[in-house]
């Protein structure tokens, strides 16, 4: 099989994206056993903000944990606590200056060459991927086509429209990776070079922008659509009016 291309991400951009996998493959650990992982899969897809929460834990865990105890026994008897656990909010205004620095300056969001879902195969990988299918489970969301017999070639170049938006499109997840119930419908769309499109903002929001850089989102402006429509990818994109007032103008 011929291995799909992806766009270069920043490094840091590449290691917050893994952080994140690890996060939701701990949550999908955790939650999946007591219940809970429908309601936090769906908290997480529809509040996006909501994605730093864990992240941060994470962070803090790895650092309190497991790097902390090594800087003690490496260095001297309470190095951490006197290097890092004293200026902890000095530490954590460099981490954010660093990952706002990488959001402002990175211009992968206007690479439509290659900007496909990251498929990740690693255990955390299917694990985080296992997490975010629960959040289909708690939305109970499905595609219901026109005709029973109805058919989207996989070869053929598309514009998808979903309706109403809102704060956050959250039917969007039916188009941006592979497993989804639009992808069981109509197979071998969203793997064929199928972008999303999302504001610029969300591009410049650490945290924010590693989730849809992972995905295959691009950024909404008219250039980079009409850029990626003539690299003959097909576009799925959020829309705040009804089709058919859009399609009078």
């Amino acid at each position: 099989m011929k291995r799909t291309m992806l766009r270069k991400l920043p490094l840091l951009t590449e290691i917050n994206i893994f952080l994140f996998n690890l996060t939701f493959a701990i949550l999908h650990v955790v939650l999946q056993p007591i219940g809970l992982e429908q309601a936090a899969a769906a908290f997480c897809m529809g509040n996006l903000f909501g994605l730093i929460l864990p992240y941060l834990l994470l962070i803090s865990s790895i650092v309190h944990f497991g790097i902390g105890p090594l800087m003690n026994l490496l260095l001297y008897n309470n190095a951490y606590e006197s290097i890092v656990y004293e200026h902890a909010y000095r530490w954590l205004g460099l981490l954010l200056f660093v990952n706002s620095l990488t959001a402002v300056t990175d211009k992968s969001h206007v690479d439509v060459k290659g900007a496909n879902y990251r498929q990740d195969n690693s255990i955390v990988g299917r694990a985080s991927h296992k997490f975010w299918d629960a959040a289909f489970d708690y939305l109970q969301m499905s595609v219901v086509p026109w005709d029973e017999e109805a058919s989207l070639p996989s070869n053929r170049q598309y514009v998808f429209a979903v309706h109403p938006h809102g704060i956050h499109c959250t039917p969007l997840g039916l188009f941006h990776r592979k497993d989804t119930p639009f992808d069981r419908r109509f197979p071998g769309i969203c793997e064929n070079k199928l972008s999303g499109l999302a504001a610029s903002v969300v591009f410049k929001l650490p945290g924010v922008r590693e989730f849809f850089l992972a995905l295959p989102y691009i950024d909404a402006s008219r250039a980079v659509a009409e850029k990626a429509l003539r690299e003959d990818r097909s576009l799925f994109v959020g829309m705040y009016r009804q089709w058919r007032r859009v399609a009078a103008y």
